[in-house]
């Protein structure tokens, strides 16, 4: 008589899901890691791979390309911006408060993965790389700019902003924010980031206020 053996179960596809999402936040965590020690340009695929244990077929069932795995961190980096940009201005208790926070926050959560993820704050290397990233940081400037309309529109509700007719406004101003940023990173003697924050802040609040 033939004996049966047991039949494996076959992992659930929810489990499945989840090793998969917890083997991508592994390489995500370790390439992130390398770009902040190496600098983008200077980590390799098969530095990455290296790190998680895997070659580069491995690695590739995961991630298409050290590209994409660039712009997955920066999809993780600018939700924790995201968050404490919505912590700060939630915290604050007028308009006026919530918009220095936003800008304030942002600055400095900009500041901070500018530092981590470029090698020697390099504006060009940068510009270079963002693009990788484009549909995550449309995301991010999607989100920035709804946030921006809503603290605009209850400022023109309790009359401390003039009312903004136009839908644009806000898009305008988070791009022009991103310039001064990118300006500042250009800069060979930049201001201090509080005093270069406070000027920008003065300018546009003397513009805005009633």
């Amino acid at each position: 008589m033939a004996i049966r053996r047991p039949r494996r179960a076959r992992p659930r596809a929810g489990a499945a899901d989840s090793d998969h999402a917890a083997r991508q936040q592994q390489i995500r965590e370790r390439a992130r890691a390398l770009f902040i020690r190496h600098g983008y340009r200077k980590a390799t695929i098969e530095d990455i791979g290296r790190a998680c244990g895997l070659g580069k077929a491995g690695l590739y069932y995961y991630f298409p390309s050290k590209e994409a795995i660039f712009a997955d961190v920066v999809r993780v980096e600018g939700e924790k911006v995201l968050a404490k940009v919505r912590a700060a201005v939630k915290a604050a208790d007028d308009p006026v408060a919530q918009l220095v926070a936003m800008v304030k926050t942002g600055f400095e959560a900009f500041t901070v993965v500018v530092d981590e993820l470029v090698e020697n704050r390099n504006a060009a290397e940068l510009r270079a790389s963002l693009p990788l990233a484009a549909s995550n940081l449309q995301q991010f400037l999607d989100q920035q700019v709804e946030m921006l309309r809503k603290i605009l529109e209850a400022g023109a509700r309790k009359g401390v902003f003039k009312r903004v007719t136009s839908p644009s406004v806000p898009l305008i101003i988070i791009a022009g924010l991103r310039g001064v940023q990118f300006h500042l990173l250009d800069a060979g003697n930049p201001p201090r980031l509080e005093e270069a924050v406070d000027t920008l802040l003065q300018l546009f609040l003397e513009g805005i206020r009633r």
